[in-house]
């Protein structure tokens, strides 16, 4: 169940989901065992999760720097921050 949070309008949209309810789809260059980038840090580093969000599946990216990774989607060109529950 994705459950929706009320924001201000300039901070990004926060909702959270719980592990069972993430779908895994992994990219062919991930089944081969390789990374999106050479150090593993970046904005948008695909996951191989996806989140039914509006009846829509979106694929779970991580913008991740140093030891922490915020999870998050993008969905009409807006940043939602998704918290996985049941890690």
């Amino acid at each position: 169940m994705v459950l929706g949070t009320s924001q201000t309008e300039n901070a990004p949209h926060r909702i959270k989901a719980a592990l069972k309810d993430l779908v895994v789809d992994e990219p062919q260059w991930m089944q081969r065992g390789l990374s999106p980038t050479a150090s593993g840090y970046g904005k948008k580093i695909p996951t191989r999760y996806k989140l039914r969000y509006n009846n829509r599946l979106y694929r779970i990216y991580g913008c991740c720097f140093s030891n922490v990774v915020t999870t998050y989607i993008v969905s009409c060109n807006r940043t939602i921050i998704v918290d996985i529950e049941g890690q």
